[in-house]
């Protein structure tokens, strides 16, 4: 519903939580820190219409939350030790793919009842190093994984019946690309 704001807290390894007040002003709810992660970089929210769920990453850790519907706060599910950059929830919400920023492969995941994240497999082969940011395609038939460098590269993925990633092509963009999105068909 928009009702609350998340960022990452510097070098605590945590998440403040604030209430948007219907956007005119914040109001804070508290923090959630997990001893011994670093700071999260990246994030995902997932919602399947009865409740929130939040995923984050930093580079040596992969963490999924439930989310207190009244506050806001979020509580740790899961706490995977993983070399992961960017998330990416399938449009299906069953599935997470993690970018891992050494070596450019993709970890699948399942999203379970729980929220928690089981590991189906890890894909290499997929080209380049430590994935900037990427987005699906509407149907969830692509994915688009793009790289900050020199030149910019977008990884086009074909994501199979399966769920596993194949590489189909890579375009060099010219320019420093960060972040896409695709277009809602009407």
């Amino acid at each position: 519903t928009g009702r609350f704001l998340y960022g990452t807290i510097n070098l605590t390894g945590g998440v403040n939580t604030f209430t948007t007040n219907g956007g005119a002003s914040l109001s804070p709810q508290g923090n959630t820190i997990i001893a011994g992660t670093e700071e999260p970089v990246r994030a995902q929210f997932l919602s399947d219409g009865s409740a929130m769920f939040f995923y984050t990453t930093t580079f040596a850790r992969l963490m999924s939350y439930t989310i207190n519907s009244t506050t806001g706060l979020p509580t740790a599910v899961s706490n995977l030790s993983v070399n992961a950059g960017s998330l990416l929830i399938h449009p299906n919400q069953s599935y997470l793919y993690a970018t891992d920023t050494a070596s450019g492969g993709i970890r699948l995941y399942r999203i379970n009842a729980n929220r928690s994240l089981t590991l189906i497999n890890y894909y290499t082969g997929i080209g380049g190093v430590g994935y900037d940011n990427g987005c699906f395609e509407r149907g969830g038939r692509f994915l688009f994984l793009t790289k900050a460098n020199a030149t910019g590269v977008i990884q086009i993925v074909k994501i199979n019946d399966d769920m596993s990633p194949t590489l189909v092509s890579s375009l060099t963009t010219g320019g420093n690309l960060v972040e896409c999105t695709t277009s809602i068909d009407s």
